[in-house]
């Protein structure tokens, strides 16, 4: 379950970070979704890292902890960093009198 929860955080981030750099008409745009995208991909990482890792643990019977306690910070650190930076980046857009991103 741990790792279908995972893959689903993982999907929704991408999923948006790709319709974003879809529709976008600026490059800082393009840039905020491939910025969205990459938390995406680390989620899937540690996702498929954690599920080989506790089934060799299952495997072996070891008794050793399950939890992982710095993992999921990470994680949601680089998703915090990834979403402060597109703050930053659409402030400064905005603040350049660049155009709107309406769409035609």
């Amino acid at each position: 379950r741990t790792f279908l929860s995972w893959m689903n955080a993982a999907s929704t981030l991408v999923v948006v970070s790709s319709g974003i750099t879809a529709a976008a008409d600026t490059p800082i745009i393009r840039l905020t979704g491939v910025m969205l995208a990459a938390p995406g991909v680390v989620f899937v990482a540690n996702a498929l890292m954690m599920y080989y890792l506790r089934r060799h643990q299952l495997d072996q019977r070891s008794v050793s902890s399950y939890a992982v306690r710095g993992g999921p910070l990470v994680l949601c650190l680089t998703a915090s960093l990834a979403v402060f930076l597109n703050l930053i980046l659409n402030l400064i857009r905005l603040a350049g009198g660049t155009k709107s991103d309406k769409f035609d």
